[in-house]
């Protein structure tokens, strides 16, 4: 491999390793929102990021999952009723 192709891809190593330090330190900040936003990928030029909210959907490098809802609280006191 080329001396400068080899260059440029610890370039993009370095950058990706930065970016991902700065983007953990942000979401070690927002982890108890809501809303929290999660690193995902950052390949070359392109950076992706999904977001996950409760009942919603995350986008992962494009791919979209259904995020499970957590049990409302009408479902947790007709459990415990159930259980008891």
């Amino acid at each position: 491999m080329p001396a400068h192709l080899i260059d440029h891809k610890k370039t993009l190593k370095n950058a990706e390793l930065e970016l991902h330090n700065k983007f953990q330190n942000i979401t070690t900040l927002f982890s108890t929102a809501a809303t929290k936003v999660t690193w995902d990928a950052f390949r070359g030029n392109q950076v992706v990021m999904g977001w996950k909210l409760n009942g919603m959907q995350r986008c992962a490098a494009g791919v979209y999952e259904t995020m499970p809802e957590p049990p409302s609280l009408a479902a947790r006191l007709l459990a415990s009723h159930l259980a008891s």
